[in-house]
């Protein structure tokens, strides 16, 4: 687990010595917060997009920072286009902290138009590459 302190400016040529001590009900495990990002994604966003290994951040309040990663199976991962925070103690997404969800899809999108960005299904149209493919029941 790695921890972010937020909002710190280190002294310049001085020797550090950090000790944290921090409350606070724990709710949400490294997993379950993957599970959820993972879940609002897949409702809200696209199938294509899943969430990566959290950070804790250690601020006004605990939060889980879970990165949101563009992958094509049989590609893999592209990158990451955005981040969702989850309130440790609330087991909420904190959406107000969080990249907006038209901005992971337009940063998935960008991934599309590299131009060494060589896939085999390059004829699928780019919704279905940041969605995942359309299933027609017939």
């Amino acid at each position: 687990m790695k921890a972010v302190l937020k909002q710190f400016e280190a002294p310049r040529y001085a020797t550090l010595n950090f000790k944290v001590e921090v409350t606070s009900q724990f709710n949400v495990t490294a997993f379950v917060a993957i599970q959820k990002v993972n879940r609002f994604l897949l409702s809200e966003v696209g199938n294509l997009l899943g969430a990566g290994e959290p950070e804790l951040v250690i601020a006004e309040e605990l939060l889980w920072r879970v990165p949101v990663l563009y992958a094509l199976p049989p590609v893999a991962v592209l990158g990451q286009v955005g981040e969702v925070f989850v309130d440790v103690q609330s087991r909420a997404l904190v959406m107000e902290k969080s990249t907006p969800k038209e901005v992971m899809e337009q940063n998935a999108e960008d991934f599309l138009n590299v131009k060494h960005f060589d896939h085999p299904r390059r004829s699928l149209s780019r919704a279905s590459l940041i969605h995942g493919p359309v299933m027609t029941l017939c």
